[in-house]
């Protein structure tokens, strides 16, 4: 596999892994019977979900990334005041923004 298609693989697998992520909680954020109490989180994740499919859009990518840090930034926040490490939404965040600001045909920056 060259690069060019492993990038591409990981903007697809992260963004679906997103997007999954975010309907369970938007599902769960609407109750269990399925009565409307949308709140803070299931807004949240509708917006996540959103932000998630945007990033398979070149032109939107940038844009994106930014509404995804955004998000993952309340839900670091969230989660350390639930008593959880907010580790995973770190690499959340630098994945979105790799995956923003790298595109197939680019030759990676030396370090």
């Amino acid at each position: 596999m060259n690069q060019d298609r492993a990038l591409v693989a990981l903007r697809w697998s992260f963004s679906v892994f997103i997007v999954w992520a975010s309907v369970q909680t938007f599902v769960e954020a609407m109750g269990a019977r399925g009565e409307p109490r949308l709140g803070h989180g299931g807004l949240l994740a509708a917006v996540e979900a959103l932000a998630a499919i945007a990033l398979l859009v070149p032109r939107l990518a940038l844009a994106a990334a930014g509404v995804l840090c955004g998000v993952f930034a309340v839900a670091a926040v969230v989660s350390l005041f639930g008593g959880e490490a907010p580790l995973r939404f770190v690499y959340y965040a630098a994945t979105a923004v790799l995956l923003a600001l790298t595109r197939p045909g680019q030759t990676p920056a030396a370090p």
